[in-house]
């Protein structure tokens, strides 16, 4: 082969990639590159949608968190004073004595029980016991019921002292008040 053929057919191989480079960058690579740009605007056309559609749900998702946050106050003005466990035992054993005294019912003994975390609670137990007839110790149930903090009496256990006389009795009462464990994480 000559060397005039041979450059020839180097021209006409660099002219065939030069026209293939050429062709793909001008045809070839818009071609996806818009494709590219369709489906990142789809999605962006996807997106704005979603926020059309939350921005008006606005009112009705507002209406029910104030809902959701007026019985959250409701409910945490029924708990007890967020403050540590052993404060707040302490605080409704002065409670229980107060209502024992306005009810006429003796309290022999009283002892703080061990917490127990019911999420998002925690459940704060005192056990007391008393010495009554058993219409004060209705009396004073009915009180603990009605207190404008949430009380639960979880145990009650009742005996008769005297079987010839059974007027009065002794009762043991688990009594629970209940602080929210986020408060007391809080403190700590």
């Amino acid at each position: 082969m000559s060397p005039a053929k041979l450059s020839k057919k180097v021209w006409i191989i660099l002219g065939v990639v030069l026209g293939g480079v050429v062709l793909y960058f001008a045809l070839v690579l818009p071609f996806i590159l818009n494709r590219e740009v369709s489906v990142n605007l789809e999605i962006e056309e996807q997106r704005y949608n979603n926020y059309l559609r939350l921005i008006g749900q606005r009112p009705e998702k507002e209406a029910i968190l104030n809902q959701l946050n007026n019985r959250k106050q409701e409910y945490s003005s029924r708990l007890m004073a967020p403050d540590k466990p052993p404060v707040v035992a302490a605080h409704l054993q002065n409670i229980l004595k107060e209502m024992a005294a306005e009810e006429g019912v003796d309290i022999i003994s009283e002892k703080q029980l061990d917490i127990v975390e019911r999420k998002p609670f925690i459940e704060v137990p005192v056990e007391i016991t008393l010495k009554c007839s058993i219409t004060k110790l209705t009396n004073l149930i009915y009180a603990i019921e009605d207190f404008d903090k949430f009380l639960d009496i979880s145990k009650m256990n009742m005996r008769v002292i005297n079987i010839r006389n059974p007027i009065d009795v002794r009762a043991d009462l688990t009594i629970s008040g209940f602080i929210v464990a986020q408060d007391i994480a809080k403190e700590g």
